[in-house]
């Protein structure tokens, strides 16, 4: 989808990534990853703001909010909403990523993840020892 492709261009221009590949799913216990099947992609160039509508089956609606802060970095806010009139069990939202090049100093990739053993090597960084009473 071209609003998926537009996505991936904001964020890669603005991370110094531009071969990165970014794809919104959502999964739930009976299908592990489920992509939008239509989408809406605008963006506001004066104010570093991007807004992404997507559609995903089963009356599932998503917007995802960017905005650049000048500072290195992008913030997001994502909202999902059942539109549909039955229950659906949600189990995970996430972003598929690809293409992403990570070398030189392991301080300056900013792809967070809680199990990443290169940023928590950067948070745990010269705590030699800790003290108990």
């Amino acid at each position: 989808m071209e609003c998926l492709s537009s996505l991936s261009k904001w964020i890669g221009k603005r991370i110094n990534q531009e071969k990165i590949t970014v794809i919104p799913y959502i999964s739930t216990p009976e299908r592990e990853k489920i992509s939008p099947s239509e989408g809406n992609w605008s963006s506001k160039p004066e104010t570093e703001t991007a807004h992404l509508s997507l559609v995903y089956e089963d009356g599932l609606l998503e917007d995802i909010y960017l905005r650049d802060t000048g500072k290195n970095e992008i913030v997001l806010v994502r909202s999902l909403h059942n539109k549909s009139s039955k229950i659906v069990l949600l189990k995970e939202i996430g972003f598929s990523m690809d293409g992403i090049k990570l070398e030189g100093a392991s301080e300056d990739d900013y792809f967070y993840h809680l199990e990443n053993p290169r940023i928590m090597g950067r948070w745990l960084y010269g705590w030699t020892s800790i003290h108990y009473r």
